[in-house]
């Protein structure tokens, strides 16, 4: 997968932020969960993970390793970069 800029360049901020990566991919992946109306159950059977896996990595106080990355962004269709780029009201144009 290519990680290409989000469709809105101009209105991303990414890793560099102020916002810290675990709290970037907690957010990308419960608005994911969240647009494709999934329980956390579904999601991490999809993964291959626990429930409690998942519920703490979109509260931010756990992060996946790099496999577990992996398989989000393949049972996501978001390439893992994606996950640490996000939308602010506060970016500059």
């Amino acid at each position: 997968m290519l990680c290409l800029p989000p469709p809105d360049a101009r209105k991303a901020v990414c890793a560099n932020s102020p916002v810290s990566l675990r709290q970037a991919f907690a957010q990308r992946l419960r608005e994911w969960r969240a647009a494709q109306n999934l329980p956390l159950k579904a999601v991490a059977e999809g993964i291959g993970v626990g429930v409690s896996t998942v519920s703490e990595w979109e509260l931010g106080t756990r992060f996946p390793s790099a496999e577990n990355l992996q398989n989000v962004s393949a049972f996501t269709r978001i390439p893992p970069c994606r996950f640490f780029c996000f939308r602010s009201s506060t970016a500059t144009r």
